[in-house]
């Protein structure tokens, strides 16, 4: 990734890339999200032979089978999908942060958004609705569409009209399951004389 920005700088915006070994909290004390991990990475453990051993099982139900799957999944056992519980650690001297996931696009202009008053409040996703529950300030539509990664019936029309369009789900745009519709959204941006764009087999 520092690599990447090194040869395609984004001046006058300024990027810093950071690892998790640059925060040295993470050794200090208990992490519960860490502690969870654990918990996890031991439950995901008695599903020997991985995913092929799973759906080979004519054991159990296909409810039971794709549990397992689901729980195999590296989004559910990776710290950096987790991480956003800890930004106030991670940037104790930031009032306010916009986390941007990796597979959205953003099609306007996101100044706005440090003039909403959040009432000491932050966006999260489903689960952290449940957990933060009473410390989440709703915001508009515009600035978030979910779902183009799984969702067919998104149009590209309303798309179109989003400030942020995320691919969450499994069809992203460079893949060859994204939806045909949809992809433009992300391959116009996408510098496809770029060499290591071109070694990539981007389809466009």
């Amino acid at each position: 990734m520092q690599a990447w920005f090194a040869l395609h700088p984004l001046a006058p915006a300024v990027v810093e890339v950071r690892g998790l070994h640059h925060f040295d909290w993470f050794a200090r004390g208990r992490v519960p999200v860490l502690e969870a991990m654990e918990r996890d990475r031991e439950a995901r453990s008695q599903f020997r032979g991985g995913s092929a051993a799973i759906v080979a099982s004519e054991s159990e139900r296909p409810v039971v089978v794709a549990a397992k799957l689901q729980a195999l999944s590296p989004k559910y056992h990776s710290l950096m999908n987790h991480i956003r519980i800890y930004l106030p650690e991670l940037f104790p001297s930031l009032k306010k942060v916009v986390f941007l996931d990796d597979d959205i696009v953003v099609q306007a202009d996101l100044s706005p958004l440090w003039d909403i008053d959040l009432h000491g409040k932050l966006g999260t996703l489903p689960p952290g609705l449940i957990a933060f529950h009473g410390h989440v300030h709703t915001i508009d539509p515009y600035w978030h569409m979910l779902g183009l990664g799984y969702q067919e019936n998104k149009t590209r029309e309303d798309a179109e009209k989003a400030a942020v369009i995320h691919f969450n789900g499994r069809a992203k745009p460079w893949l060859d399951i994204a939806f045909p519709h949809l992809r433009p959204l992300w391959t116009k941006y996408i510098d496809f004389s770029d060499k290591y764009i071109k070694a990539c087999n981007i389809r466009r």
